[in-house]
């Protein structure tokens, strides 16, 4: 595993409890400012269903070692570890990433499904790299319904012409 220090100390996200169509639940963590695309996806397109979400921060060990003061009370702490993959492209001689925001005893499962959408090629020709960055999530304790995330529903629907209910 390659673990090294993430340039970006710290990312808002939203922790979000989803069901599937087997009734198994699990936890997504996604970033705030992606949230309401994916959840928009994971819904319509996956037919999940979110049944609980709450807004978080996510910092990364080295950071929250030197603000241990600030955090280390009264925030629920849990293990999240942020998994970047950089894949080269060959063909277009450019290079792209995606992250993914998980607990930290998933990461070998998560890489594996993370690799297993990646063409056979990139791993033939060893054109991706994967970088594990430890840390931790610090909760709202509450549930919330709505929050602000860019665009209001309207505003939104009026753009993209999604009906709302």
């Amino acid at each position: 595993m390659n673990i090294k220090s993430c340039h970006t100390c710290t990312h808002k996200l939203v922790k979000c409890d989803v069901v599937n169509k087997k009734l198994e639940k699990s936890s997504r963590f996604i970033k705030l400012e992606k949230y309401k695309m994916w959840s928009y996806i994971m819904e319509e397109k996956h037919g999940l269903s979110i049944v609980k979400k709450s807004l978080c921060l996510w910092m990364n060990t080295s950071e929250y070692e030197n603000n241990s003061k600030l955090f280390g009370r009264g925030h629920e702490k849990e293990d999240v570890s942020l998994i970047e993959m950089m894949i080269f492209d060959e063909k277009n001689s450019s290079t792209f990433s995606i992250s993914r925001f998980v607990p930290s005893n998933t990461i070998e499962t998560v890489k594996k499904i993370l690799k297993g959408h990646v063409n056979e090629q990139v791993l033939v020709n060893d054109c991706l790299e994967t970088m594990v960055y430890p840390g931790y999530v610090f909760s709202q304790a509450k549930d919330i319904d709505q929050f602000v995330c860019g665009l209001s529903s309207l505003e939104s629907a009026a753009l993209t012409g999604i009906d709302l209910p």
